[in-house]
This record gives structure tokens, C-alpha cells and sequence, in this order.
């Protein structure tokens, strides 16, 4: 099965955060498991603020960039390779303290 994305966006102060994200989002409609999967650009010194996920688990893989990552256990400096899991009502946010975008593959789950 093939989804394709459909929507791209740009959020300003998404979450609280600072600046301007951009959101290229695949819907996965009707999946068990996934409900989209996104490609988010964090530009330097932008961020995403801190926020709860009450009904879903989210994933960020770090594509490119560097920045601080804060959950429930604390801030954590990551760069490019990282893996970090939001657990179902779990809380996170991510600054991008690099000098270049932060480019995230995030995948949101029931």
C-alpha cells in the first residue's frame, strides 16, 4: 500500500514553540497501527513547544541537525541517528540549537 502525502503546511509557534515549522504530512487512514507519518523542518533557533500526547505515541528520528529534546525525564541534547519515542501520554517539545535546519521524520501511533 502507497500513501502519498497531502498536506504541507507552515505552523507558526506550533505548540508555544518559536518560529515557523514546516509540515509535509502522509495521512494513514484506517492503519491498526499508524495514523501519519511527517516530515518536520525546524529551523535554526525555531522550536516546537512542550506538549502532551494523550492519544498516540509519536516517534522522531533526527534526519539532519541538532538540537534539545525535552520529555517527562528531561532535556537531552540530540543530533542526526537519534531515535526518540513519545509514549502515550507522554509530553515533549524540541529546540533547534544548530546553525542549519533540524530535519525530523516523525511517525504518529494509536
Amino acid at each position: 500500500m502507497i500513501y502519498k502525502t497531502n498536506k504541507t503546511i507552515n505552523i507558526e509557534n506550533l505548540h508555544g514553540g518559536r518560529g515557523i515549522i514546516a509540515i509535509e504530512k502522509c495521512d494513514v487512514p484506517d492503519h491498526a497501527t499508524f495514523k501519519s507519518v511527517v516530515k518536520v523542518t525546524v529551523p535554526a533557533g525555531a522550536s516546537i513547544g512542550y506538549h502532551t500526547h494523550h492519544d498516540d505515541y509519536e516517534g522522531y528520528y533526527i534526519m539532519e541537525g541538532e538540537g534539545i529534546f525535552q520529555d517527562d525525564d528531561g532535556s537531552h541534547k540530540v543530533t542526526a541517528g537519534d531515535f526518540c519515542l513519545i509514549e502515550r501520554g507522554g509530553s515533549h517539545g524540541v529546540e533547534n540549537t544548530g546553525a542549519d535546519d533540524m530535519v525530523i521524520f516523525a511517525t504518529v501511533m494509536k
